[in-house]
């Protein structure tokens, strides 16, 4: 371990070296990068072409190749990126304070190195001022950081990490593309429903009027009534399920590791050694700050009195009719009050258009399907995220080191 040691910023990099002179040509464009176009390990594509004399008196900073942007003013002090090779004309806010190489070390471990928990205490304990919290140059300077004696060591590291981090970017990417097909496709099976006999989505009302019928729902974009699929009825939720508060339990009564999942208002609460249902159902939270969030539920369940069972009728589908509450936005119902609450006589009352039972589990099947789909991405992305983890804690730390042999193949020490 004698060749990791702890040192400054200062030490290991330069610090807000370079800044746009005062009498630049007014008329020079670049891109700029402002407080709001950093999240916690991506630039976004917010960034503005701009030219000197459009320009906020913050962009200032100029910006090369490998620097990391490391945001020191709230409540963006965890805005971290790191920049690639495109770094032509790109200008950052004085917001940021701007690490670039020195001594040939690794940008890319110190930018790592920001997302552990060890500088995040630093950074919290340098913040200053009330009314405009931010961490000062000099501040950023006085950062500890543990590194290795060689450059090639950190840049080992790094690119480890970094292998990990497109892991979880490839993942997110894929849930998002999964929720993003979801959205489209929920608006379309709930509005136009699917054909039986061809498996498909129905075509469109201005395609083919013939296939749907006015209904009480308002106005359509034809100035007609609102046009529903003629299979279809528009009935109240009381028609189709009915709906009952759970039961009270104590804090107590509640355990990080028991038999049966407890539902509460906010969604899972915990566990509990007894149950209060047993079956398929749906749940509604009823009070709390995410009231109105759905949850599908099987089997043995303890739900509490902040928790709205929703048991449904002869010939409703249970997945059909949870997918559509949960598009249905149920928190916007919710009472203005400290304490946000359902009250469940106004879900009750809510109008839906029902298909038939046979198309009600046709349209849960392909919604579900995406679901399924997107666990299975969920589940990858937490086993990557406990990677990262388990790799920052040992490689940052020293505590495993690695090297490379002729082949270029990292090993553990």
């Amino acid at each position: 371990m004698s060749e990791w040691k702890e040192k400054s910023f200062e030490d290991v990099c330069f610090i807000d070296s370079e800044c746009l002179p005062e009498n630049t040509d007014p008329y020079y464009r670049f891109f700029y990068v402002s407080l709001s176009d950093v999240e916690k390990g991506k630039i976004l594509n917010t960034v503005q072409n701009i030219s000197f004399k459009d320009s906020p008196s913050r962009a200032r900073r100029i910006l090369h190749n490998n620097d990391v942007l490391m945001a020191t003013v709230r409540p963006n002090l965890q805005g971290f990126a790191i920049l690639g090779n495109e770094t032509k004309n790109m200008i950052g806010s004085t917001g940021f304070a701007v690490l670039s190489e020195k001594e040939s070390n690794s940008t890319e471990y110190i930018y790592q190195y920001l997302f552990t928990d060890h500088a995040t205490r630093q950074i919290n304990n340098l913040v200053a001022g009330s009314n405009y919290p931010a961490i000062s140059s000099t501040a950023v300077k006085q950062l500890k950081i543990k590194i290795p004696k060689s450059p090639k060591e950190q840049r080992k590291i790094a690119r480890i990490l970094s292998t990990v981090d497109a892991m979880i970017e490839k993942t997110e990417a894929a849930i998002a593309k999964y929720k993003a097909i979801k959205s489209g496709m929920m608006r379309d099976l709930f509005t136009r429903g699917i054909d039986l006999k061809t498996g498909k989505l129905r075509p469109r009302y201005e395609d083919a009027p013939g296939l749907y019928k006015e209904s009480e729902l308002g106005c359509g974009s034809s100035g007609l009534t609102n046009p529903v699929p003629k299979e279809w009825e528009v009935v109240r939720i009381d028609e189709i399920a009915s709906m009952k508060s759970g039961e009270g339990i104590t804090s107590k009564s509640i355990f990080d590791y028991a038999q049966y999942p407890v539902y509460g208002g906010n969604g899972l609460r915990g566990f509990a050694t007894t149950f209060t249902h047993d079956g398929d159902y749906i749940l509604i939270g009823r009070q709390g700050a995410l009231c109105g969030n759905v949850n599908r539920v099987a089997s043995k369940f303890y739900a509490s009195e902040h928790a709205v069972v929703v048991s449904v009728f002869a010939q409703i589908s249970v997945d059909w009719l949870s997918q559509l509450l949960a598009v249905m936005n149920l928190n916007q119902y919710s009472e203005a009050s400290a304490q946000p609450g359902l009250a469940v006589s106004k879900i009750l009352s809510l109008i839906v258009k029902r298909p038939q039972f046979s198309e009600q589990k046709e349209i849960a099947k392909h919604l579900l399907s995406l679901d399924s789909k997107a666990n299975i991405e969920n589940k990858i992305l937490f086993k990557c995220q406990q990677l990262k983890a388990a790799l920052m804690s040992d490689l940052l730390t020293g505590k495993v080191r690695v090297k490379y042999n002729e082949n270029e193949k990292v090993e553990a020490m």
